[in-house]
């Protein structure tokens, strides 16, 4: 059956519908895994990008945003400690108390 100029695509899109249901309904256990990554990378996108603009984009729901203060913590000597530096330290500290307290337990006759 010939098909006209101005309605080949159409006619050649419905034509490749049908194939690819045809082909998803004989294999029903593709299908149904196909879906479900597909509605998981899209579930996850959208978490993803709702988180992103939530915390980086929008602004804070606050009437007087020049009010707010940032407050860091600071060490015994005054000196700010930013990020994950203050858990660095800890951790440190505590290695060194562990490695301690096992070459103290080892240097015990």
């Amino acid at each position: 059956m010939p098909v006209s100029r101005g309605n080949a695509i159409p006619s050649r899109l419905r034509l490749d519908v049908r194939i690819a249901a045809r082909s998803l309904r004989r294999t029903p256990v593709f299908t149904v895994a196909m879906i479900a990554v597909l509605g998981l990378g899209i579930g996850a996108s959208t978490a993803m990008f709702t988180v992103y603009k939530t915390v980086l984009v929008d602004r804070l729901p606050i009437l007087e945003q020049d009010r707010l203060v940032v407050m860091h913590p600071l060490d015994r000597g005054g000196v700010h400690l930013d990020g994950l530096y203050p858990h660095l330290v800890m951790a440190v500290a505590l290695f060194q108390q562990h490695v301690g307290d096992a070459m103290g337990a080892a240097a015990v006759p």
